[in-house]
């Protein structure tokens, strides 16, 4: 089974509905009470918190085949050119994102 029949999707669905998800994701990251009505989401005064810190927010995407890059440029994500196949891990000596450093809620020292 592939990943997106596991959720009821096809194929030809597929980018379609990353797409959507990624701007009703963009949305909540950076917007009070979204309402959205797409093809595949429906929102009614959603909220996400806590926002994120940085905005917007980069999203990082993994891709290889045409159509995925020129998704990824149109989008404006940052790309990963890192080559996994199925199953395999990035090294633990590999690159990794810069750790963001923990806050403390208030009244605590």
């Amino acid at each position: 089974m592939l990943p997106y029949e596991a959720f009821g999707a096809t194929a030809r669905e597929r980018a379609p509905r990353f797409e959507e998800g990624l701007t009703v994701m963009r949305r909540l990251w950076q917007e009070q009470d979204v309402d959205f009505d797409g093809r595949f989401v429906t929102l009614k005064q959603a909220n996400m918190e806590p926002k994120p810190v940085q905005a917007p927010l980069p999203v990082w995407f993994g891709a290889g085949s045409s159509p995925a890059l020129k998704r990824n440029r149109q989008a404006g994500g940052r790309l990963d050119r890192r080559r996994l196949e199925p199953g395999q891990r990035v090294p633990e000596d590999g690159p990794r994102a810069p750790r963001i450093p923990r806050t403390r809620g208030p009244g605590s020292e």
